[in-house]
């Protein structure tokens, strides 16, 4: 039994005429009637009553007719998941994030995406750079927001996003009363930063930023989260420097202030395995640049 068997038979069913039926279907009448008759000879049963003058379904093909009808509707189901999923349009896709994209831009990303394809699901992770670079690669995540650089010079990386770094100082600090803060005045300071191997690339940075300010960084206490970070410089563990975005994470107990001189500037970047062809990805990163152009978060094109 073959799909067009169900199609003929409904047809014939539906019109009560097999020459209505066949002028529909856009065939001659007899290979109709043929067809109808070969699946009542599969089935073992009459489904129609045939007189000259018309064509009645029997019981059995009364309820034969019922679930016809709900195998055809279900086999055109299966067709239009599987073209909505070769387009991109139907499945899930695993993303990972730090904290900081949470804060502003990837909100807005994912409201933006869920708007133009309300049938996928997103399922997030919250995972710190080096975490996201291992779950690319075993295929835990198919997207990542990061900070780079990154050591893993395989995967793809596309800058979406960039913003300023700043001194962020406990609110009775000496220097809390400054507009900006020199990076040199901060020499004899404890930092408190992310563990190096939790984020290497701003850790480094940093890192560099003393040295160019004629110090080397002292590491007071490490914090796993840009919201720890606040608070243990709030309590009074040290000073941070942190993205301006940090300022979401509003404390009376802390004072944000630029840096004097060249402005440092913190990277967010969409990771991806380049040899993943999924068109839900590929719909993921266009809604992903779109948006952050439209936020004017999108770095210019080199």
């Amino acid at each position: 039994m073959e799909l067009r068997h169900l199609r003929y038979f409904i047809m014939v069913a539906e019109e009560l005429h097999f020459s209505r039926a066949a002028e529909i279907l856009h065939m001659a009448q007899p290979p109709l009637s043929q067809q109808i008759q070969n699946l009542e000879i599969e089935l073992g049963i009459p489904l129609l009553i045939r007189t000259k003058r018309s064509v009645q379904l029997t019981p059995a093909g009364k309820a034969f007719l019922v679930e016809a009808k709900k195998v055809i509707a279900q086999t055109e189901r299966a067709i239009e998941t599987a073209h909505q999923a070769h387009n991109g349009l139907l499945g899930q896709l695993d993303i990972g994030f730090v904290g900081t994209a949470m804060a502003e831009i990837l909100p807005t990303i994912l409201k933006a995406f869920r708007e133009r394809y309300p049938l996928i699901t997103t399922k997030l992770q919250n995972l710190v750079t080096t975490d996201q670079v291992q779950a690319l690669r075993e295929g835990l995540i198919e997207v990542g927001f990061i900070h780079p650089p990154i050591l893993d010079t395989t995967l793809k990386l596309e800058v979406i996003g960039r913003e300023q770094l700043v001194a962020v100082l406990p609110a009775d600090h000496a220097l809390a009363s400054q507009e900006s803060i020199d990076l040199a005045q901060l020499r004899d300071e404890l930092f408190v930063l992310y563990p190096r191997a939790w984020n290497i690339g701003l850790f480094d940075q940093i890192s560099s930023l003393c040295q160019q300010a004629g110090f080397s960084m002292r590491l007071g206490q490490e914090a796993l989260g840009w919201e720890s970070i606040i608070s243990l410089v709030a309590a009074g563990f040290g000073v941070s420097i942190v993205p301006a975005s940090s300022r979401l994470l509003r404390s009376l107990d802390v004072a944000y202030h630029p840096l004097q001189g060249a402005t440092p500037t913190f990277d967010l970047a969409l990771a991806w395995l380049p040899d993943n062809t999924s068109p839900l990805l590929h719909n993921f990163l266009q809604a992903a640049r779109e948006t952050a152009q439209a936020r004017q978060h999108m770095l210019p094109s080199p």
